[in-house]
């Protein structure tokens, strides 16, 4: 090796410091791709190729999730009991596919053809809903049915969304020669706007449907409708080859349950945790108590008109926010805008600690609440997401914790 790359690579490694210390293997590799990075040529109308195809892959995948959120948003508030009850189906079968099985999947069919899958499952989940209001006497099997399969499928996709967005971030990074956390920033920034933007329309539309006579059945079709076209056109974006690795060398059991290892055996996971753990607890909360009760009783809405509106003003203040913090990043760093966002959610439940009676609630105070909701969202859904990134830049796949996208 010439002085001269022998220098780079010193100063390559300063910047980009090992995370994952295993064995020599993974040395190797880590070694390995800092001198790729030297080495690569610049090239700055690929890295804006890249950084088009990204974004369009963002605005078409994000509405299929967007729509099962504003599905998963209307749940309790529209079906009571059943609706509950298919969240917390939801919630259980996302958490054993993440850790059990997505990362297999997805290694196995590489990012873009894992999200299919993914997506898929989740447009039975979007549809179930619409069954469930059209057959009533089926109700409670249809919601829990597509509960179940679309937990699993959520596990599938945003796996394979978070090993797509780290392949992306790697070729932009490669290509523009800038810094790695750099352009897991600026890509993460693009998918939450995006994200953000699109469920603030699908939740809002709700509410300007019911004004106008449209009937459940309707909003539920719509909504399936739009999350079948968004998993069409996945098909037409870039695809990523299957990152190698060595999984072909272990037993099936470790290749399926690699995540579960990583969790357990990661020294930075315990720290990790907790940032997921807030925002779930708090979109659960939001989801279940807010928007299925406290909204019915302090604003006497029995047909759930306005919860439609609330949720969709948390979405858009994590959109908007999610672009402050972006510029806010870049400047002082991922640190700060995670802690802030963290705690930001204890104001989504303390209120109701304070102020027990539901019914002396009023529509301002419930926006205060779901303003709080969105702010803290905005840190997860860019910030945390792209401290994974930074963290684990050679686990594109089994850096995915299992956390509910509220």
């Amino acid at each position: 090796m010439t002085n001269k790359k022998i220098i780079l690579l010193c100063m390559l490694t300063q910047q980009s410091k090992p995370t994952m210390k295993g064995n020599a293997d993974d040395d190797d590799d880590e070694f390995t791709a800092l001198i790729h990075r030297s080495d690569h040529p610049r090239n700055n109308d690929a890295a804006d190729q890249t950084l088009r195809s990204y974004t369009i892959f963002s605005f078409l995948f994000a509405a299929n999730p967007s729509a099962a959120l504003a599905c998963l948003s209307l749940a309790t508030a529209r079906l009571g009991s059943s609706g509950a009850l298919s969240s917390g189906v939801l919630y259980l079968t996302y958490t054993l596919s993440s850790v059990m099985g997505a990362t297999y999947v997805v290694k196995k069919l590489g990012s873009r053809n894992a999200m299919i899958v993914g997506m898929s499952l989740y447009c039975c989940y979007v549809g179930c809903f619409w069954a469930a209001v059209s057959f009533p006497n089926i109700a409670v099997i249809a919601v829990i049915s597509g509960a179940f399969f679309g937990g699993i499928g959520a596990g599938i996709l945003w796996t394979a969304q978070g090993s797509y967005f780290a392949s992306a971030a790697e070729e932009h990074a490669l290509n523009l020669g800038c810094d790695w956390t750099e352009c897991t920033s600026l890509l993460s920034g693009i998918f939450a706007f995006a994200y953000l933007i699109e469920e603030t329309i699908l939740h809002v539309s709700s509410y300007f449907l019911l004004q106008w006579g449209v009937p459940w059945t309707g909003i539920f079709a719509l909504y399936t409708m739009i999350a079948i076209l968004s998993t069409v056109s996945i098909i037409f974006v870039k695809n990523y080859p299957p990152s190698r690795d060595n999984s072909s060398t272990k037993s099936q059991f470790y290749n399926v349950t690699v995540a579960l290892n990583l969790l357990f055996t990661d020294k930075k996971m315990p720290f990790l945790v907790g940032l997921s753990a807030a925002f779930g607890f708090a979109g659960a909360f939001l989801n279940s108590f807010v928007s299925g009760q406290v909204i019915r009783l302090a604003l006497d809405d029995a047909d759930s008109k306005f919860v439609g509106l609330f949720v969709s003003w948390a979405a858009f203040v994590a959109a908007i926010s999610s672009l402050i913090f972006g510029r806010f990043t870049h400047d002082y760093g991922k640190a700060p805008v995670m802690i802030i966002g963290n705690a930001i959610f204890i104001f989504v439940a303390l209120p109701f600690i304070l102020r027990p009676d539901l019914t002396s609630w009023t529509w301002q105070l419930l926006l205060l609440v779901y303003t709080c909701q969105g702010l803290g969202r905005a840190t997860f859904e860019s910030t945390v997401k792209a401290t994974f990134a930074d963290m684990y830049p050679h686990e594109k796949v089994s850096i995915q914790l299992p956390i509910i996208k509220l």
